[in-house]
């Protein structure tokens, strides 16, 4: 589901669902999640330090930040997002057959 991105609340946490067309309001400080995730940029960009690199990701790009990295929104971002989560027993499925 997208969310409406901004970093005018700093103090604000983010949370992982909201209602279509509803603002988010992203927390600037850093973070490290223990499995990877990758925003995807519908319109918009969005603004990021990741392991120290300030990386910006356009509308119909995506950026991978791997498990454990140091990552936080930068200033200036603005757009629509989806938030790939990785799940951490994605690649016991690949190991396997998982069609239906």
């Amino acid at each position: 589901m997208p969310h409406r991105l901004s970093v005018d609340e700093p103090d604000r946490p983010p949370t992982p669902r909201r209602e279509p067309g509803r603002k988010q309001r992203f927390n600037s400080r850093p973070q490290r999640r223990p499995s990877p995730e990758t925003p995807l940029v519908v319109d918009g960009t969005l603004r990021l330090v990741a392991d120290g690199t300030e990386v910006d990701v356009r509308a119909g790009e995506m950026y991978i930040v791997e498990a454990g990295v140091e990552h936080a929104v930068r200033p200036g971002s603005r757009g629509t997002l989806v938030i790939v989560e990785h799940a951490s027993n994605a690649a016991q499925c690949c190991d396997r057959d998982c069609s239906p």
